[in-house]
């Protein structure tokens, strides 16, 4: 109610009157500003906050906190309004949301919602740390050397160009690899490029043979065919550095096949940007080379046996890098007077024609000749070592050389 009291001017002539009409006072309607909290996922909530203002020029009217000892409380919904589900608290995952500000009243005041604010929270972009790779050979296959990227967050790699590709000669070759995280919610798929350069090595397509002896005392050549000769700097059988070759062009070279023990090598051929990758053209083979054997010349008396030694056959692997072992004779042709005889563990048999006598016989002095009367004559053996026979291996003398017996009268 207000009330008013006229005191006219002329009081002679009027009197002095009071009326009253009532007012209705009502709650006055706050203010909000509410601050976009949206940004990038990292795990933890995205608040927004909340200040609230009264209408009382110079004593409420600039945002706060509180009016009135009264805070807003700050709800926020799943999507752009608010249908969307109510969250209990503020939002952490990847996603798009609508926040409002809610005022409960006070003594002035009226209880209001703020108009809704829509944020956003980005997925965030995993960190790819994937450095240039060192560069490579051509020839040489794309694998985990080079396509070996990591992520902070746990997904899948898909390398293009894939595993196992072979890039042709050239610098600054594109890589590249697209990163698809497991949590794909929170997490964006991203992509990152690295380059390398693939330098020019030597090729090897053709020998001019595929098999040899294995060295030694034999020496020989072979040509090799392909391409990148030019610089070359080694030419290897296996890990055996050949002792010299020589450039004949870009596309060819002849090299000196180096001692080596036997089976099969790749003969690859270096250069400053690496050496020729291995491949079904570049295999040597290295086989048995024959042993030799020597004539000799024995004496006996009449009478007496004559027991022949392991050392008598003169046996010899010269033409190996590392000799075999001797491991018998072939008896080719029996002597005309006089008999061969071997023991067999239990007596003393005769020789026949192209028996096999083991070394382990010889060494133990099992192999004798017993005379029939003064006279000369001879048998003829061929030795034989453990090289084997593969590959067109040679593991017997092919010569039958000559063991002479001189017997002498008592």
């Amino acid at each position: 109610m207000l009330s008013m009291t006229f005191t006219p001017t002329d009081t002679q002539n009027y009197e002095t009157v009071t009326q009253m009409v009532p007012i209705n006072v009502r709650w006055a309607t706050p203010t909000f500003s509410v601050s976009n909290p949206g940004g990038t996922f990292t795990g933890t909530p995205f608040n927004a906050t909340a200040s609230v203002a009264g209408v009382v020029s110079g004593v409420d009217d600039s945002p706060a906190a509180s009016l009135e000892g009264v805070t807003a409380t700050l709800n926020y919904y799943v999507g752009s309004d608010t249908t969307g589900t109510k969250l209990s608290s503020a939002p952490t995952t990847a996603g798009i949301y609508t926040v409002v500000a809610s005022f409960p009243g006070s003594d002035n005041y009226t209880s209001a919602d703020s108009d809704p604010l829509t944020f956003t929270i980005a997925k965030s972009p995993p960190t790819i740390t994937w450095n240039n790779p060192d560069d490579i050979t051509s020839g040489t296959a794309l694998g985990s050397l080079q396509l070996n990227a990591t992520s902070n967050v746990p997904g899948t790699f898909v390398y293009t160009p894939a595993p196992g590709t072979i890039l042709g000669v050239g610098n600054n070759q594109m890589l590249s690899v697209t990163f698809t995280p497991t949590d794909t919610a929170n997490y964006a798929t991203v992509t990152q490029v690295v380059y390398v350069d693939v330098l020019s090595r030597p090729v090897v397509t053709t020998l001019s043979q595929s098999t040899g002896v294995s060295g030694g005392a034999i020496s020989y050549t072979i040509d090799i065919t392909g391409t990148g000769f030019t610089d070359a700097t080694h030419v290897y059988f296996g890990a055996v550095d050949a002792p010299w070759y020589v450039v004949n062009s870009d596309t060819s070279i002849t090299v000196y096949v180096p001692g080596h023990s036997h089976g099969t090598v790749d003969v690859t051929v270096a250069n400053s940007n690496g050496t020729s990758a291995i491949s079904s053209a570049d295999k040597f083979t290295f086989i048995n080379s024959a042993p030799t054997g020597a004539d000799n010349a024995l004496t006996v008396i009449d009478g007496q046996d004559l027991f022949i030694a392991l050392t008598d056959f003169g046996f010899s692997d010269e033409n190996e890098i590392a000799a075999d072992n001797f491991v018998g004779v072939y008896i080719t042709a029996l002597p005309d007077s006089g008999t061969l005889y071997w023991y067999n563990g239990s007596s003393w048999v005769a020789v026949t024609a192209n028996q096999f006598i083991s070394a382990t016989t010889l060494s133990s002095y099992y192999l004798k000749f017993t005379p029939a009367g003064p006279a000369t004559t001879n048998f003829t053996f061929q030795v034989k070592d453990d090289g084997g026979t593969d590959d067109g291996g040679v593991d017997v003398d092919p010569i039958a050389r000559t063991m002479t017996i001189n017997v002498y009268g008592m």
